[in-house]
């Protein structure tokens, strides 16, 4: 979607990614924090990012709906909100009016 969210869920997925390797290469051992973190940038992910118009939370739906392996490439080949279908052009009626996009 060209709507300038794509960073809210490049950051946390990340952290996620990164969490999760240095917890794959700890071998096992308990890091408390590091698994707060995966989970902590996997929960922001999911809800950070927002159609400006529905306000429906677009990696959650393309999460729960989409397949379990390949939902960040869903998340990336996005080009319009899976529930309302808009695509983030700028003649929409709401991208006037300070949307936070």
């Amino acid at each position: 979607m060209r709507t300038g969210q794509r960073w809210r869920y490049e950051l946390p997925a990340a952290a996620f990614m990164a969490s999760g390797i240095a917890l794959l290469f700890l071998g096992g051992r308990p890091r408390p924090l590091l698994l707060a973190l995966a989970v902590g940038s996997f929960v922001l992910m999911c809800a950070w990012a927002r159609c400006p118009r529905c306000r429906s939370r677009v990696v959650w739906r393309v999460l729960a709906e989409g397949r379990v392996w390949k939902w960040m490439t869903s998340v990336l080949d996005l080009r319009q909100c899976p529930v309302c279908g808009f695509d983030g052009s700028m003649t929409d009626s709401t991208r006037s009016g300070g949307a936070t996009t």
